[in-house]
């Protein structure tokens, strides 16, 4: 699925957001279709921009894609009722009006029919199922939340870290995210899958572990176990004053993709969430008796 899949200019414009690829995970993610253009609310046509594939007798393919726009018009049609079905259509587009049928007919830049649909005319959703899954797909972008990483520590957050003794760094939860949107019969799902975290640990270094890290158990010997995702202070902060405290940063990296009821699926690339948290970084004492 491309970033912005569809976007529907001049009768309706879906959304005028631009597409968030990395978002602080306090905010609500999302993406729309890039919009612009496009004509007055009185026209008889619309404008669809075909980023996600060509589409055709009434179903959409999330392969390839041009990036043109599809002029796309209404032509009313009669509705004959009973078990004879719809009548013959107008050759003249008119603006349409909600609860009448209409033949929505579109054309690419060389005038082809690319996309027909009969529909009874929805001011929510003027295009049908033309492209349903992908913007139920944007819909369900829309609604995804990512979860703060739940920062933990040994020693413990609250109690000081030691200049020269590994702290053990890993989160709390390591979870999928996902939301879902429906729109024309189609439910589109998305789902974020925590792949890697960050840490910046406040004094210039880094740490970069492929999973949440592994859990301290404080009923084991500390020689019994290991971990990669750790870091050793090599002095205490004094950018803080006399509290000795650095800015203990995790950024979790997730990978988006999306799966439709129709089969149709796509790739949204990455997204990050991060949080903070401050530790106190002291050095060990000397006792002499």
């Amino acid at each position: 699925m491309s970033r912005g899949v569809i976007a529907v200019l001049g009768l309706l414009v879906l959304s005028s957001t631009a597409l968030v690829q990395s978002v602080d995970a306090a905010s609500v993610p999302g993406h729309a279709p890039t919009t612009g253009g496009g004509v007055d609310g009185d026209s008889p046509y619309v404008f669809v921009r075909e980023l996600a594939g060509s589409a055709s007798g009434g179903s959409a393919s999330a392969m390839g894609g041009s990036g043109s726009d599809w002029r796309c018009g209404y032509f009313p049609v009669v509705s004959a009722g009973g078990d004879t079905g719809w009548g013959a259509a107008s050759t003249t587009a008119a603006a349409p009006e909600k609860g009448m049928p209409y033949l929505l007919e579109c054309r690419d830049s060389t005038g082809a029919v690319v996309y027909s649909e009969l529909l009874v005319f929805d001011p929510g959703n003027p295009i049908g199922t033309l492209f349903a899954a992908q913007r139920a797909a944007d819909e369900a972008y829309k609604r995804l939340v990512l979860p703060l990483p739940s920062i933990t520590t040994s020693p413990p957050l609250g109690k000081p870290q030691l200049v020269g003794v590994p702290t053990w760094l890993w989160l709390g939860s390591w979870e999928s995210a996902s939301a879902s949107a429906s729109l024309a019969g189609v439910t589109s799902t998305v789902t974020a899958v925590p792949q890697s975290v960050s840490w910046t640990t406040g004094d210039g270094a880094q740490v970069t572990c492929s999973g949440p890290g592994t859990s301290y158990d404080f009923s084991r010997p500390a020689a019994s176990q290991s971990t990669d995702c750790r870091h050793v202070y090599t002095r205490r902060s004094t950018a803080s004053g006399p509290d000795g405290t650095y800015t203990l940063t995790a950024t979790v990296t997730w990978t988006v993709s999306w799966q439709a009821t129709n089969g149709e699926a796509g790739d949204l690339g990455t997204l990050t969430s991060t949080a903070s948290t401050s530790v106190q970084v002291l050095e060990a004492q000397a006792v002499i008796t």
